[in-house]
């Protein structure tokens, strides 16, 4: 009798997709769990509903392209087994908040100046949880692969003027979540200095009054 067993587990909490506000979830992988570990010797049907009255009524099933939004959701599950016995139960799906999402100030400097990554961190991490780390990268695939990233503790080559794109990682460490976010490096030429001959320095009187 399916309707004996009224919660089931959650499946683990998920992190939104990458700059999105919505998570996925592996529901064909939860069904045979439930199966699993429920109804190991019996012949049942499962599916997922976002309320009991579709559930049901067995319409409107969510599947695995369902988009579930940032929070905790409540997943409504209907068991039938082949005697046409249903029974409804629950469980919880959780899409973790990801690091804040921030406007970074541009960083503005001249060619020849040393610019140290970590002079940025002050203003990214204001207002993020004491979990959240920074790391910098030189193109948004980097970021998402976590490779060739920057050591901010070094100072950054600069080898031409005009603007540089980079993007920093914001890591959760605890959850694992993160957010890619891009910021400019503004840079400009160094001014030119003359050095002037006294010969070369023009003098004026002032007019008569």
């Amino acid at each position: 009798n399916p309707s004996s067993i009224a919660n089931y587990p959650n499946p683990t909490p998920v992190c939104p997709e990458v700059g999105l506000t919505y998570g996925l979830f592996n529901l064909d992988g939860h069904k045979a769990l439930i199966k699993n570990t429920f109804f190991p010797f019996s012949t049942v049907e499962i599916s997922f509903y976002l309320t009991p009255n579709d559930a049901s009524l067995e319409i409107n099933e969510i599947l695995n392209t369902n988009q579930f939004q940032i929070g905790t959701t409540t997943i409504y599950v209907r068991v039938e087994s082949n005697n046409n016995c249903v029974g409804i139960g629950i469980f919880s799906a959780e899409v973790i908040s990801p690091p804040a999402a921030t406007t970074i100030t541009p960083l503005n400097t001249c060619l020849s100046d040393e610019i140290f990554l970590t002079q940025k961190d002050a203003e990214i991490l204001l207002g993020q949880n004491p979990e959240v780390q920074t790391s910098y990268f030189f193109t948004n695939n980097d970021a998402l692969n976590n490779t060739n990233t920057i050591n901010k503790n070094i100072a950054l080559a600069i080898p031409s003027t005009g603007t540089i794109t980079l993007f920093v990682k914001l890591l959760n460490t605890n959850t694992q979540c993160f957010i890619i976010i891009p910021f400019n490096i503004n840079v400009y030429q160094n001014p030119i200095y003359f050095v002037l001959n006294p010969s070369d320095i023009l003098t004026f009187n002032e007019p008569n009054s």
